[in-house]
């Protein structure tokens, strides 16, 4: 299981990673030359210089969104695998632990 969690959460941040870059691209390239032969358009999608920001705006936002909640389920399952860990080495602490007590009580009684 801890395995899985972590493959899982290296996959994410690589995903965050490249909905960053994409969020990024909508934000900084926009491009849109003002004679009509080029085609040199970058992130154009109408006519309307207004309306493509506005479009690539909300293309930035959903893929900073998108961005942010992979980051957090990569944290979050690597946070996971690290806490099952630590509850796997304090179980076996705990498990020891109970076999010594166990083991005092019948020496005890074996005395009376």
């Amino acid at each position: 299981m801890k395995a899985f969690l972590i493959i899982v959460g290296i996959v994410a941040v690589c995903m965050s990673i490249v909905f960053f870059v994409l969020a990024y691209d909508k934000y900084a390239n926009y491009y849109n030359p003002e004679f009509k032969g080029s085609y040199l358009y970058k992130n154009v999608y109408v006519g309307g210089d207004t309306y493509n920001y506005i479009i690539n705006g909300t293309y930035f936002t959903g893929f900073s969104v998108l961005g942010i909640g992979a980051l957090v389920l990569g944290f979050l399952c690597f946070g996971l695998a690290y806490i099952g860990d630590e509850v796997e080495s304090f179980s076996s602490e705990v498990r020891k632990l109970s076999e010594a007590i166990l083991r005092g009580i019948n020496d005890v009684s074996r005395k009376m």
